[in-house]
């Protein structure tokens, strides 16, 4: 934790104070929407959000129900300007959390909870873009870039273990208001 908050304080440090600003930018995509706040220097953006997914299943007497929490940090570079015209490149971390339970004829399954607890998955964004600025405080972007999710985890039942792994990549494309 201490070297998170070391992190953060030293990006603020390094993106120059006396040039920033709070920052606000609202994303509609054709996979994930998100939102998020950050603080704007003339050289890029810091930024962090929290995306949230919650999906509930029922049949009959079951229910299946799942949440997940996607806290993501990142830094927008701006990269070439022209006149009102920035372009940048981006890369953004996040870490997803799972949380549901499983409801199997009126009775919780506490195997499940457990279950969701041990799936340690982490990823990534890497992207570019371009934003036109109306003014100094409001712009309009589109962006394309990669997303990159891993999950890596070692089983040990007692009597046997194994290794389960899963790599997801994905592309997308948004548009954005800034």
């Amino acid at each position: 934790m201490k070297k998170l908050i070391s992190i953060i304080t030293l990006t603020f440090i390094l993106t120059g104070i006396s040039y920033s600003q709070f920052s606000f930018s609202v994303k509609p995509g054709l996979n994930l929407n998100s939102a998020n706040i950050g603080y704007r220097s003339e050289k890029g953006v810091f930024y962090g959000g929290l995306q949230f997914i919650n999906v509930t299943y029922k049949n009959d007497d079951d229910k299946l129900k799942l949440h997940v929490y996607m806290p993501y940090i990142g830094y927008k570079s701006f990269i070439i300007e022209k006149e009102n015209i920035k372009s940048s490149i981006s890369a953004t971390l996040f870490k997803p959390m799972i949380f549901g339970k499983e409801i199997i004829d009126g009775t919780e399954e506490d195997y499940y909870r457990e279950e969701l607890k041990d799936i340690g998955i982490w990823g990534g964004e890497f992207a570019f873009g371009t934003e036109y600025f109306l003014s100094e405080n409001f712009s309009l972007g589109g962006e394309f870039g990669l997303r990159l999710a891993i999950y890596v985890d070692d089983h040990d039942s007692g009597t046997y273990t194994y290794k389960e792994s899963l790599y997801l990549n994905m592309t997308y494309v948004s548009g954005s208001l800034n």
